[in-house]
């Protein structure tokens, strides 16, 4: 049997998405919205890309150190959309990044075989956290 998840607590997540800024040498600020509730609207992939950014205002450092550190949050499981666990809270994913990523094939949708609606990294975003570089 599968040993349950171990929730991370507030402050670990923000520790863990300043060491992934930093790790990419990204200049942004970090900043996650916390909340105890599933993000209202994420159930459905239309509303991530409901007035989504244009594709070239994307930080690719941002989206990689958010996208590290929504994995390293999950212990590689799927990212749940409405927030991802914490110890009695959820973080909510940042709209943005995730319309950028999943619009760019790093992670897709996939609103049935989960607990809930998730999104799943792809082979492209597995290399991409790994190496840091984008595959052709």
């Amino acid at each position: 049997m599968a040993a349950r998840p171990v929730f991370p607590h507030k402050s670990e997540a923000v520790a863990i998405l300043d060491e992934e800024l930093e790790r990419v040498g990204a200049t942004c600020r970090s900043e996650f919205t916390i909340e105890k509730q599933k993000r209202p609207g994420s159930q459905k992939l239309a509303w991530w890309h409901q007035d989504a950014l244009a594709p070239d205002s994307a930080d690719p450092k941002r989206n990689l150190a958010y996208l590290r550190t929504y994995v390293r949050l999950t212990g590689g499981r799927p990212l749940p959309a409405g927030g991802l666990r914490l110890h009695k809270d959820r973080v909510w994913l940042d709209r943005a990044v995730i319309s950028q990523l999943e619009s760019g094939g790093f992670i897709g949708f996939e609103p049935e075989g989960h607990f809930e609606p998730s999104f799943v990294v792809t082979e492209k975003g597995r290399h991409w956290i790994a190496t840091g570089e984008i595959m052709p």
